[in-house]
């Protein structure tokens, strides 16, 4: 990893992961992590522990799915050994309900996660009912996850809550169209003044484009529609040179608008 400083290199890990095969998508998470290791964190998509699941599944298929699950702790002991983070997607039962989880593993095993809060309307999960801000040692983060990022109260929430840095997981499918999904990336970025790191599935299923805005809005780099890597730097100081240039925080008017 680089030096406590304000640069970060990010792994963007856009898989093609549609097959409900949890050895083998934790294998593959395992080889990534392991190839990419130098590091500061590396994001896979939503959902990436047991590929995409459809809302023709029914519940209790999705319980015996999760009941066969491994529990988190080799990619905690991942994490730590390799010393990076590391953020992936997967399910979770809680007195009978499904959640759509975000989970952030840190190197020194701190581990975060955030409830999917919006669910589609194709989805069978139940909605959490938070939307929090992450202190960790890469900054302060917060997470959504694919629909979430339609409803731009979420993502100021996050910000106004501190969130320098937003990261979007998602399994946008390919008949979505990306441009649109790009756009919810740029508007989250330049009107929060955040980075916003955006992992999507590959094809052929979904439309992958995932990629990194910084706080202007200016999408920097940006993969296709198949399995790949994203490898880059960002530099954190431009959250603070932008929102030093142009302070929109300060001049909001809350007692003008709707609640």
């Amino acid at each position: 990893m680089t030096n406590l400083d304000t640069k970060r290199t990010v792994a963007l890990a856009q898989l093609a992961g549609t097959e409900v095969n949890i050895i083998e998508n934790l294998k593959k998470i395992v080889k990534i992590v392991k190839a990419n290791a130098d590091s500061d964190i590396i994001i896979f998509p939503e959902l990436t522990v047991h590929g995409h699941i459809f809302s023709s599944s029914p519940q209790k298929e999705l319980i015996e799915l999760i009941q066969e699950t491994p529990n988190i702790d080799e990619i905690i002991e991942l994490a730590k050994t390799e010393n990076v983070r590391i953020i992936f997607g997967s399910m979770e039962e809680t007195a009978g309900k499904i959640y759509n989880i975000a989970y952030y593993i840190g190197h020194n095993k701190k581990v975060f996660k955030y409830i999917k809060t919006h669910i589609h309307w194709s989805e069978t999960f139940d909605a959490g009912n938070e939307l929090p801000v992450f202190d960790t040692s890469f900054d302060k983060i917060g997470m959504l996850i694919c629909y979430d990022a339609a409803f731009p109260e979420a993502s100021r929430t996050l910000a106004l809550k501190g969130a320098r840095v937003i990261i979007v997981i998602a399994a946008v499918p390919v008949d979505f169209p990306k441009e649109i999904m790009a756009r919810r990336m740029v508007s989250i970025a330049v009107f929060n003044q955040v980075f916003v790191l955006y992992v999507n599935h590959g094809g052929p299923h979904f439309n992958g484009n995932s990629l990194i805005v910084n706080p202007k809005g200016e999408i920097t780099h940006q993969l296709g529609s198949k399995e790949d890597i994203l490898k880059a730097e960002i530099d954190l100081a431009e959250v603070d040179e932008w929102r030093r240039l142009e302070p929109v925080f300060p001049g909001r008017k809350t007692d003008i608008y709707w609640k």
